[in-house]
């Protein structure tokens, strides 16, 4: 005698449980893929903060090349861990500047490029971490600006000849710089 095996239909248990986990390894993955762009989104955003800002001090100084140039201030540090700058008493909120030395020139451009780091405008939203920004112009009118901050992720590898860059902010392997150098008018 023989038996008719009618056609099996339908899932099975098993079939339903790898189908589950290779939803669930799918979704993990995802998932994963996820938290890599928003690290990235991240990483991307401190650094065109930064550059907005170096640019920001460039054009402050090639602006005001004349009071940058008379008071000549070395290597000028702002940020994490410098003493807050305060604005020049001839300086008022609206930018109007009435009797200002060069000097107060120089401390309002500083004054409002370390609130830029810190990014303490009403409403801003998005600053750097732990910035630090150190400007150098020589007397040959070679200006050099650095941006720093601190990144998520350790970095190492990479070590700078310019001492301007190397030594503006805390020295960390999750430290970023960004640097500028240009030539200001005589």
């Amino acid at each position: 005698m023989q038996l008719k095996y009618s056609k099996i239909r339908g899932f099975t248990l098993i079939e339903v449980i790898i189908t589950s986990f290779i939803l669930a390894v799918g979704l993990l993955a995802v998932v994963a893929m996820q938290a890599v762009a928003k690290r990235s989104s991240f990483e991307t955003h401190q650094r065109t903060v930064a550059m907005i800002l170096a640019e920001d001090m460039v054009e402050r100084v090639r602006l005001n090349h004349i009071a940058w140039q008379a008071n000549n201030p070395a290597t000028v540090t702002v940020g994490d861990g410098q003493t807050a700058r305060s604005k020049p008493a001839c300086a008022e909120d609206s930018g109007l500047m009435t009797a200002c030395s060069l000097a107060d020139v120089v401390n309002y451009d500083l004054y409002h490029w370390e609130y830029g780091l810190y990014a303490k405008a009403a409403g801003a939203k998005g600053g750097l971490v732990k910035p630090n920004g150190c400007v150098l112009l020589s007397a040959n009118g070679e200006l050099t600006v650095v941006v720093t901050w601190l990144s998520r992720q350790s970095f190492s590898g990479i070590t700078s000849s310019n001492t301007v860059t190397a030594n503006c902010g805390a020295q960390s392997d999750k430290r970023r710089k960004m640097a500028l150098t240009t030539r200001v008018a005589s």
